[in-house]
């Protein structure tokens, strides 16, 4: 890698996303890391490389950058068939620098929207917004669970994607 990135964010941006989809949460966060050190103003403006153009505005990250830390954090997959659940993998890519945190609407594949909470690196809760009335699989920490939804729909779900009653 070059010094201070050149001229890759797109590129960076990429490889993290690429990354978290298998797995690689060291290399999705490297890409995080790398991202956030070398091409963002201290003023939060994405730029091309702050330390050779400063000037030279990069709408590649603005967007980029964004979409990799929620692919970090929720996944959602197009299902085999349309007659199967849609499936949303929570916290797949959660790093040991982020032990706990919260992200609300996500929009999935299927039509549903999700928040998730963790602490201690660990899902507290899932709340499942359903827009169509679909089926979704949740996937989270090796536990599966489908989830046949209503439109209109809102689920607020556990550690074990167990159904709560409260909030």
């Amino acid at each position: 890698r070059p010094d201070n990135g050149g001229f890759m964010a797109f590129g960076f941006t990429q490889l993290g996303i690429a990354a978290a989809h298998l797995g690689d949460t060291e290399l999705a966060y490297e890409s995080v890391e790398y991202l956030v050190n070398n091409y963002w103003s201290p003023v939060m403006v994405s730029q091309h490389n702050r330390y050779e153009y400063p000037d030279v505005l990069n709408m590649d990250i603005s967007g980029g950058l964004p979409a990799l830390i929620i692919t970090m954090l929720v996944q959602s997959l197009a299902p085999a068939s349309l007659a199967e659940a849609w499936p949303i993998k929570l916290l797949p890519c959660l790093p040991e620098a982020w032990p706990e945190g919260r992200l609300a609407g996500v929009r999935c594949r299927g039509g549903f929207e999700v928040d998730v909470a963790w602490r201690s690196g660990v899902l507290q809760q899932v709340v499942l917004r359903s827009l169509r009335g679909q089926t979704c699989r949740l996937e989270y920490a090796g536990k599966v669970r489908d989830v046949e939804t209503m439109e209109g729909e809102r689920l607020v779900l556990g550690p074990n994607l167990e159904r709560k009653e409260k909030e």
